[in-house]
């Protein structure tokens, strides 16, 4: 039981980095290279080494050698496949991820029943601006890890939107805000992109905040969805962001 509690300590000490629970939920979806893996954050093959020796060391990952590469799937014990889970879903305790079939099976239907509130998504969000109010994170590399995180399709258009604003509107500085890649002047936060997979929503979102200066007459846009980035949609961005920040 100490063994087994160490490993789970030693598990969630890894993940208190956000570009190593970025690449945890990365192979959640399956197997990668080290360079795969390092690519969406900007980082060299040594620095990415360096932080899947440590989810390995914490047993959250495996390395097997492979031609010009190593791949890292997640490993199948239940304690790390519990902590993931915990992680990844927005669970409430790890306690509750690993509850046995035995307990489960002594709940009441009524219990069983889907419940109503706020759904995984919606409580990982709130949970993640939590984190936000109280950790001191750097914002760029909290964004690069958010970005890292998302689905291929939801990624490559959080890359070049980051790109773009970063060149557009350099007095905005990048931060997460629930979670999200998000863009801010003097501690508010200016305009931000929700990602598809965010919500399990059809399109993903790039939007602006109140404290955007885009007033037009008694009413005008702040959210546009996006499901990809055209040279005329970021001449639109640039021209809104522009405005945005006077």
């Amino acid at each position: 039981m100490v063994q087994y509690q160490a490993t789970v300590d030693r598990a969630f000490a890894a993940l208190a980095d956000p570009t190593r629970r970025a690449v945890l939920e990365r192979l959640g979806s399956g197997s990668a290279t080290i360079s795969e893996l390092a690519e969406p954050f900007g980082m060299s093959l040594t620095g990415m080494k360096k932080h899947i020796r440590l989810l390995e060391e914490a047993e959250l990952v495996t390395t097997r050698p492979q031609v010009h590469a190593r791949a890292i799937p997640l490993r199948g014990h239940q304690h790390v496949a519990a902590a993931a889970r915990s992680l990844r879903a927005g669970s409430p305790t790890y306690e509750r991820s690993t509850m046995s079939t035995t307990t489960k099976g002594k709940q009441s239907a009524k219990s069983t029943k889907k419940k109503e509130g706020f759904t995984a998504e919606e409580q990982a969000a709130m949970k993640a601006r939590a984190r936000e109010l109280k950790a001191k994170e750097d914002g760029e590399s909290a964004v690069r890890a958010s970005i890292a995180a998302m689905s291929p399709q939801d990624r490559a258009i959080a890359k070049r939107l980051h790109e773009l604003i970063k060149a557009a509107a350099p007095d905005l500085s990048p931060k997460t805000w629930y979670g999200m890649p998000a863009y801010a002047k003097d501690g508010k936060v200016v305009c931000f992109f929700r990602n598809a997979g965010k919500f399990k929503e059809r399109y993903a979102m790039f939007g602006f905040n109140d404290s955007a200066k885009l007033d037009e007459g008694s009413m005008w846009p702040v959210a546009f969805a996006l499901t990809k980035l055209t040279a005329a949609d970021e001449a639109k961005i640039r021209a809104l962001l522009q405005k945005a920040v006077g």
